[in-house]
């Protein structure tokens, strides 16, 4: 399946996430596309790349097969870039491993996908831990949410001296009345 992630820039990626875990790209997608609205709605967000999201099963046997294939539609331009989701190796219960995570970009110019890409992969890896944890979904949810840092601006310096030299005139006329 493919989702587009929408976003307010004029700049568009298309990637595809290969993987035999297909809940995991199906929640990188999710995740992607509720990151994109979100700073879709905030009023000052900065444009970064949208990304069409094409998620491929991938299995042992049809792996070098999937990988050719996807070298070709970089090389013809049809991808921007394609994310190897290598499943993680199975080891003892107490440590949990990580699957391996590797970007193949068509140019120098689509890497920087990897840093939206690795953003949502640790938020949907933290969501994962936390399910596997007993912590609901609403309040995993709750405890991801981004940390918002408003802006205020501080007075001028100039505006601050400008106010000490006018409250020091204003006390000198005071005493010379």
């Amino acid at each position: 399946g493919s989702a587009f992630v929408y976003s307010n820039s004029e700049s568009a990626a298309h990637i595809a996430v290969v993987s035999s875990d297909t809940q995991l790209v199906l929640d990188l997608q999710a995740e992607l596309q509720h990151r994109q609205q979100a700073r879709h709605a905030q009023p000052h967000s900065t444009r970064q790349t949208s990304i069409a999201v094409d998620a491929v099963n991938v299995g042992p046997r049809n792996e070098h097969a999937t990988r050719a294939l996807l070298d070709r539609e970089l090389d013809s331009g049809d991808l921007d870039g394609f994310l190897w989701i290598t499943p993680a190796p199975t080891i003892a219960k107490d440590q949990p491993a990580r699957p391996t995570f590797t970007f193949t970009p068509r140019s120098s110019e689509q890497d920087s996908l990897r840093g939206p890409l690795a953003a949502a992969l640790g938020t949907v890896l933290m969501r994962e831990q936390l399910a596997h944890r007993g912590i609901a979904a609403a309040d995993a949810n709750t405890i991801l949410q981004p940390v918002e840092i408003l802006a205020v601006r501080a007075p001028h310096r100039q505006d601050r001296e400008s106010a000490e030299i006018s409250v020091t005139l204003l006390f000198f006329l005071m005493y010379m009345v």
